[in-house]
Parts: structure tokens; sequence; C-alpha cells
């Protein structure tokens, strides 16, 4: 069986990720840095909590207008939450931290704030066997076991116990009401028992774009779940949510993810190269992508 695991570049666990240039959520390069977004100024800092880990928040000042709210990112969303210093992803970074505060800007949202957090996350169709649905706590030992699997922590290396996963799971559902992210079980239609995992590691509305991760349970590898899976979540961002660019990122060595990103219709644009830090070193990346037509 082939592993398949695509811990994507700006999010939870999923898809692409290994330790990237990227310390849980933020550079070091800008840690209680501030940044000038249009006319209004911001400040990033660290701040810790006990009981819910670190937390990375947005915090206004004087001149910050009160509407504005604060984009908490915790230890929960390590797993994706980690990103390379380069000023793209300082910008990707602003832009999801800029979905939850109205700002002073020229152009209008692609996806208007609010658009995820007014709704409830739905299901999605994937096939006549599994459907896409919300984690909930009864996944924990499927999450455990995930994270288990010498194949997925090739590419995601992390390991959780059943208090933690479920911390992790609580931190996935964060990410649908804090409109950061959206993540998914996949489940079969007829025991409604997860098998993986298949996410919006983070989602700009402002710039209406998001990065899709996706992991599978051994026994379920090999079984066209992960190329379905990925198009359904494709099409409902497409179709329904109204996203304009979709990024999946892997492994040039992850040859079973670049497959699934094929078969799902996303073009491969380029090499992002030594990219991203895996237990055995730094790895080239295949960054692929579709548009909405």
């Amino acid at each position: 069986m082939w592993p398949l695991a695509c811990q994507v570049a700006r999010g939870g666990p999923g898809s692409h990720s290994g330790t990237r240039r990227r310390d849980e959520g933020l550079p070091r390069s800008s840690r209680g840095k501030a940044f000038r977004l249009s006319s209004t100024q911001c400040s990033i800092e660290r701040s810790r909590t006990q009981g819910t880990g670190d937390r990375w928040c947005r915090r206004p000042d004087a001149t910050e207008p009160p509407h504005c709210t604060c984009a908490r990112f915790t230890s929960g969303d390590a797993v994706s939450m980690q990103r390379t210093d380069s000023s793209k992803s300082m910008i990707r970074l602003l832009n999801l931290i800029n979905n939850n505060c109205v700002m002073p800007r020229l152009i209008d949202p692609v996806i208007a704030p609010g658009s995820l957090s007014g709704v409830p996350q739905p299901n999605l169709e994937v096939d006549d066997r599994s459907f896409l649905r919300p984690w909930a706590l009864e996944d924990v030992s499927v999450v455990v076991r995930a994270y288990s699997d010498p194949e997925i922590q090739k590419w995601i290396p992390y390991s959780f116990d059943a208090a933690e996963a479920e911390q992790v799971i609580g931190r996935w559902t964060e990410t649908w009401r804090n409109e950061t992210g959206a993540c998914w079980a996949i489940a079969k239609k007829s025991d409604n028992c997860a098998f993986g995992r298949f996410a919006f590691q983070t989602i700009d509305l402002i710039g209406g774009s998001a990065e899709i991760a996706y992991w599978l349970l051994p026994q379920s590898r090999g079984e066209g779940y992960a190329p379905l899976a990925t198009t359904a979540i494709r099409e409902w961002a497409f179709g329904q949510l109204g996203l304009h660019r979709l990024e999946l990122i892997h492994s040039v060595h992850n040859v079973a993810s670049c497959r699934v990103a094929t078969k799902a219709g996303f073009e491969l644009e380029g090499i992002l190269k030594s990219e991203c830090l895996y237990r055995d070193g730094w790895h080239d990346t295949h960054l692929h992508a579709r548009v909405r037509e």
C-alpha cells in the first residue's frame, strides 16, 4: 500500500508538512513586530494561556477601529500553522488575520467575512460509499491511530495521545468558526466511522484562496477515496463558497499525493526549492493549483 499524506503548507494536521521554516504559525522574525495594513497599524504578539496552549493574537493598537476582532491560532493548529518566513507567506498570514477584521481597502473581499461562521459546516457527498462531515469527539481514536502510523508520520511528524487528539479535534472545529480553515472527516455511509481527514488548512476570504490537506488511514488507501474527496471539497469551494484559487503542496518524494493532486485536477505549477523540513532533511515541494473557471 502506498502512503498517502499531503500536509498543506499553511494549516493543521493534514497534507504536506514536516517541520517547515515556520514555528507555530509565525516566522521568528515576525514575532512581536508591528505591521502596517492599509491605514491601520496592528501588531502580532504571543501569549500563553494555561490549558489552551500558545495563541497568536492580533491585538489592536489605539488607532485600531473598535470593531476589529482578535484572530487566534492555537497550539492545536500547530501541525498546519507552520509557514516559511517568505514575504508571500507573511502576506497570506496577514490576510488570514484580516478575515475577521474590517479594514480600509480599495478592493472588496472576494468572500464576505462571516460567510463561514454564519452557517453550519456542511456535509459533502464524496461517492456512494462515503461522505465528508465535521469532526466529532467520538473520532479521537481515529486521530490517535492516524498520527501513530509510520507512513503518515513520514510526511506529518506529529503524534497525539487521546487527550491531545481531543484538543486537536476541538481546534479543527474552531477553524470554521474563526474562518481560518475548514476540516472534514471522511466517513463511510454504512457506519459513519471516520477513516481520513480532508481540509482547507487555511482560508483567505479576503483574497479568495485556500490550501488543501489530506490523509487516509492505511486500510483505506488505494481505493480512490482521496481524489474523489479532494474533488468534492474543490467543487464546494468554487461552486458554493466562491473561492477563486486552491493550492495543494507536497514533498516531491510523496508520489502518492502527487498522483492524487493530478487526478483531482490540480495542475503542477512548479517546485519550491528546499521548502519543507522532514525527519530526513529538507525537501523540495510540488506546488499544485486550480483556479475557478
